[in-house]
């Protein structure tokens, strides 16, 4: 097998296949074939990335080549072509001085098995790329997380598609995004989430097709596949207040400053907001170091009771909003202190439970 291929076009195609590879298991094979154009496919444990490359083929045929030391290779290369012979059982990187050879890998990969699709919806890249970078972020990462809430729920209804993550302290629900020709519910591991929101990110639109236990996600030139979580989430509405008692309006930059500091001092400390003389109160103390801090605000509804949240949960959303931010407080059910606090983003709303006293 030899080929001519552009390095940095190859270089770009392999960044796709980054993160396949399963806790606990190394990265598989990949799969370069050789034909009218540069195929290059790795089958992992949960999902599949085939991917299409341009390319000067002299002699046709196929290999397997461990999948990190090939795309080290690559980007090592100089020169902006690269000239790639297959013989024997080693791999040949010529560059415009260098060469760089490699073992061929044995074939370890896994078959994916093939799936048939019901459904599909389409997305504008850049606007799924940043969704999905909020919602992963609230997917659960704790040992003995349930793997139904690792992943990002897919809702598709009235033609649009919805995107739900929750660790159970807090939850993401985006807008409706996106069209679709039916209704569904997926949940897509987060592991494979990762990839496709590379994916979005550089093109224009990404079509994911759905079917009985798999989804795929596909731009020009590259195709995931992927399994999916079994089981079902809880409606929001059953279980994310409708109706707000509190709302509160404040620099968006005032907050976040004071909420960076105290996350400083205890990420995962008891932050008490309330209300004070027309102020936003923010008071933490540990044995280290203490904050207290007022922030002009304006509020309408009832007076703001103190409830407790830990600072890490509430930088990050800040970082999403505009100069100002309206934080939203309800108490449901008549159980105080228990609070959740909503922040409204442009396309996404962002919920988070207070903790008990």
């Amino acid at each position: 097998m030899k080929f001519t291929v552009s390095r940095t076009a190859l270089a770009e195609h392999l960044s796709a296949f980054m993160g396949i590879s399963s806790i606990g298991h190394p990265a598989p094979p990949l799969l370069l074939t050789a034909a009218d154009k540069l195929t290059l496919t790795c089958t992992g444990r949960e999902m599949a990335v085939e991917s299409t490359v341009d390319a000067t083929v002299v002699e046709t045929g196929s290999c397997f080549v461990p999948y990190r030391m090939f795309s080290d290779m690559v980007r090592a290369s100089d020169g902006t072509h690269l000239e790639v012979v297959v013989k024997d059982n080693s791999v040949h990187l010529k560059g415009s001085g260098s060469r760089l050879t490699c073992r061929k890998a044995a074939d370890t990969g896994e078959q994916f098995p093939s799936a048939i699709l019901k459904g599909s919806a389409e997305f504008e890249g850049s606007r799924l790329a940043d969704l999905l970078g909020r919602a992963l972020l609230c997917v659960d990462k704790g040992e003995g997380a349930r793997p139904l809430f690792t992943g990002v729920q897919f809702c598709g209804r009235e033609g649009a598609v919805t995107l739900m993550a929750t660790d159970v302290t807090r939850f993401f629900v985006s807008e409706a995004i996106g069209a679709t020709d039916g209704e569904f519910v997926i949940t897509v591991p987060s592991s494979a989430l990762v990839i496709a929101q590379r994916m979005s990110s550089r093109s224009k639109s990404i079509t994911m097709s759905h079917g009985v236990g798999y989804a795929r996600f596909a731009i020009e030139g590259v195709t995931l596949w992927t399994a999916l979580f079994m089981g079902e989430w809880p409606e929001p509405s059953k279980v994310l207040p409708q109706e707000y008692e509190t709302k509160v309006c404040l620099n968006t930059d005032a907050l976040l400053n004071t909420l960076k500091r105290a996350k400083l001092v205890a990420a995962d400390g008891d932050l008490f907001i309330g209300e004070k003389d027309g102020n936003l109160n923010v008071d933490l103390a540990v044995l280290e170091a203490e904050i207290h801090e007022a922030i002009p605000m304006e509020r309408s509804g009832v007076p703001l009771d103190p409830s407790i949240y830990a600072p890490r949960y509430l930088v990050d959303p800040l970082n999403w909003v505009g100069p100002e931010v309206v934080l939203e407080f309800n108490t449901r059910a008549g159980v105080k202190p228990l609070r959740v606090l909503r922040i409204v983003g442009e396309d996404w709303s962002y919920y988070l439970a207070s903790r008990m006293r």
